[in-house]
């Protein structure tokens, strides 16, 4: 796999790292919706994912990630039309959604050993 999507795929497994430490505090969307830093920070995790997932998908169309394409228009969402995004959907994500991209990225990351003395700052 070419190294600017390993270190797109990289970027997005250390989004979800953060995404997942979030959620263990998290047991009721009222948690999100009483805290705008909260609702902030998970909405950048996100953004950050899609967009990493969008450019990796721009190199590399083959990439073996479920929802790709609804991945990366939630980027677009909450960038363009951030006055849809509510505390439920985002609870919604990190519930339900998150592991399964998690397991994902981790499995597709797990077939390239780290290669020593290249960076991946593209």
């Amino acid at each position: 796999m070419e190294l600017e999507v390993l270190k797109y795929l990289h970027d997005i497994l250390e989004s979800i790292e953060k995404l997942i430490l979030y959620s263990a505090q998290i047991d009721k969307i009222g948690h999100i919706e009483e805290s705008t830093m909260l609702k902030d920070a998970i909405e950048r995790r996100l953004s950050i994912i899609g967009e990493a997932l969008y450019q990796a998908n721009k190199i590399n169309k083959d990439i073996p990630i479920s929802n790709k394409n609804k991945i990366i228009a939630l980027r677009h969402i909450i960038v363009y039309d951030y006055d849809k995004v509510n505390p439920a959907g985002l609870y919604i994500i990190l519930k339900e959604h998150i592991g399964l991209l998690h397991n994902e990225v981790k499995n597709i990351l797990d077939q390239f050993p780290p290669m020593e003395n290249i960076k991946l700052d593209i």
